[in-house]
């Protein structure tokens, strides 16, 4: 009888888990796609680099938070 609700238990968690990293995963791809977007006609060379690294900056962040 435990066994059922433990492995019941233990499905829903890695359920819930797996929910919570899609969600991430597909928030940073949506957010990476607009900021990409509205930034797409920008012609100044300082604008540009501060852009770069803002993205590099988002990226190691990224990679932190899903390994």
């Amino acid at each position: 009888m435990y066994w059922y609700w433990y492995v019941r238990f233990s499905d829903d968690l890695l359920f819930y888990i797996l929910s919570i990293v899609f969600l991430c995963r597909e928030y940073a791809l949506r957010k990476t796609k607009d900021t990409f977007r509205s930034h797409a006609g920008e012609s100044n060379p300082d604008t540009i680099q501060k852009l770069l690294q803002d993205g590099e900056k988002n990226l190691i962040m990224l990679q932190r938070q899903v390994s």
